[in-house]
């Protein structure tokens, strides 16, 4: 059995959980966590964060975690979300005005990828409601 704890600059959103399973993205892929995984610590990349047991899944935006040998799963995410937050009217307005703002404005490169992240993670929240 694995005990997690998931924080955010938030606060603590859940702690002590205990659960069979989680699946995160990391920088190197989708990682499925179950008991007796060995020790590691890993960055996370944004994508769905999806714990056995638990109805809600969240989109990681970026963060890290790390698995101890006693089955402690502890996630850090700089940014999350409750994927039931997500509104698809808004997603769907904002990735047409930084699409608008991607292909007609002259950005330097800091602006370019400030926008292009914010596209990347427009587009993993409409993959996240089966867009």
């Amino acid at each position: 059995m694995l005990k997690l704890d998931l924080v955010s600059p938030f606060g603590q959103l859940i702690k002590d959980l205990s659960t069979d399973k989680v699946t995160v993205s990391s920088v190197k892929g989708q990682l499925t966590i179950l008991p007796e995984h060995r020790e590691m610590f890993g960055l996370l990349d944004r994508g769905l964060l999806s714990i056995d047991g638990v109805n809600d899944k969240y989109i990681v935006y970026s963060g890290f975690l790390q698995i101890l040998k006693d089955g402690s799963v502890a996630i850090v995410a700089d940014n999350i979300r409750k994927i039931s937050e997500l509104d698809i009217r808004e997603i769907q307005t904002s990735i047409k005005e930084i699409e608008h703002k991607l292909n007609n404005e002259s950005l330097d490169d800091s602006e370019y990828k400030r926008i292009n992240n914010q596209y990347l993670d427009r587009l993993c929240e409409l993959n996240a409601l089966g867009q």
